[in-house]
């Protein structure tokens, strides 16, 4: 149709509840003094909220495409990162304005597109992030200078006996933080997972937990460590056609397949969900703890959960009808029942269940 230049034109908006925010990580203070949250989303930066209104703006924080991000210093500290491991430390005030930044990574090659970084989570002021095949650790990020745009090699260590095999990149960790601290936990793009105690310590032996254990030479996209038992592991492949969740209790000893019915076959094969991380909710200390203890998994058709473990009879339920079956990429819980998801194409969403124990 030929409209002339004064013929008004209706829009009509269809979207209608469509969303397209894509985050691939959502973080927020450990410390549980506020329900702040930190998200990293594809092609839209990091941005931050202090507001529990879902229709509050939230505040752009960095830049490029927003990964993974962390909070510390009581709420103080902000980590945020893009792509190829480029993190950022910012000083910030309670809305989040910036107070001061430096750059934090270390000069090292290998990062991948999204690349995991942690705190310590029994020292904030430490932090492990992979590069390639390794591991570098930073014994005192404060001591970085501020006002940088430039990688550092500041108090940053690389763990050699960390390496995993040539070809090989680290895609996920863990570190503990009870009874037993500071055991690093890793996981590779070929099916390698490690084990690194005392990890704070240089030169520390390296465990290989999965050559020989019948595990999947699938993606490890991610390790979960239960915060109350440090022999407590769930690894998550995030691959097609592939048994998903394997669980050990005797720090990486030996390992149990927990997928259950999130497999359509036993071998993993068919219209099962790509799983992508779990989180322990609640502690599994004790008679009552290893009965209420929640684990949550986000896949590629939603968040579920299951209470106890129970091999390959373990069954999950769906969790929250709001999030459908979008594809959630992280789930995260705090001890003092929140919860946090980030999906893939749904934007975030957050609660607060009881905690039993």
């Amino acid at each position: 149709t030929n409209l002339s230049e004064d013929e008004p034109v209706d829009w009509v908006s269809l979207n209608n509840g469509y969303l397209t925010t894509q985050p691939y990580h959502v973080s927020f203070d450990p410390s549980a003094v506020s329900n702040n949250l930190l998200a990293g989303f594809q092609d839209n930066s990091v941005w931050f909220t202090s507001s529990d209104d879902p229709k509050a703006p939230w505040r752009d924080q960095f830049g490029g495409d927003g990964t993974y991000s962390a909070i510390a210093d009581g709420g103080k500290v902000q980590y945020v990162s893009a792509q190829f491991g480029r993190i950022y430390r910012l000083n910030v005030n309670e809305a989040g304005e910036d107070l001061s930044f430096t750059r934090v990574n270390p000069i090292a090659s290998g990062f991948r597109f999204v690349t995991p970084f942690i705190l310590d989570p029994n020292n904030d002021n430490i932090m492990y992030v992979p590069a390639g095949n390794s591991i570098w650790r930073n014994n005192n990020l404060d001591e970085i200078p501020l006002f940088s745009n430039a990688s550092t090699l500041v108090n940053w260590i690389r763990l050699e006996s960390s390496e995993t095999p040539e070809g090989s990149a680290i895609t996920s960790l863990d570190v503990s933080t009870y009874p037993v601290a500071n055991r690093l936990y890793y996981g590779t793009n070929t099916g390698g997972i490690y084990r690194m105690d005392n990890a704070i310590v240089d030169s520390q032996e390296v465990v290989d937990l999965s050559t020989g254990k019948g595990l999947p030479q699938g993606f490890v996209n991610d390790i979960n460590v239960d915060p109350s038992n440090d022999n407590r592991v769930i690894v998550t492949f995030s691959n097609y056609n592939t048994i998903s969740l394997f669980y050990t209790e005797d720090a990486g000893e030996t390992w149990t397949n927990i997928s259950g019915n999130l497999e359509e076959n036993a071998d993993g094969s068919g219209n099962g969900p790509s799983v992508r991380s779990t989180a322990f909710f609640g502690g599994s200390q004790g008679f009552l703890g290893s009965l209420l203890q929640k684990v949550y998994a986000a896949t590629s058709t939603g968040l579920y959960y299951t209470y106890g473990l129970r091999g390959e009879n373990t069954r999950w339920y769906k969790e929250n009808f709001r999030i459908g079956n979008a594809v959630a990429d992280e789930v995260v819980t705090r001890k003092d029942g929140f919860i946090a998801l980030a999906a893939h194409g749904n934007g975030l969403f957050s609660a607060r269940f009881p905690v039993f124990n």
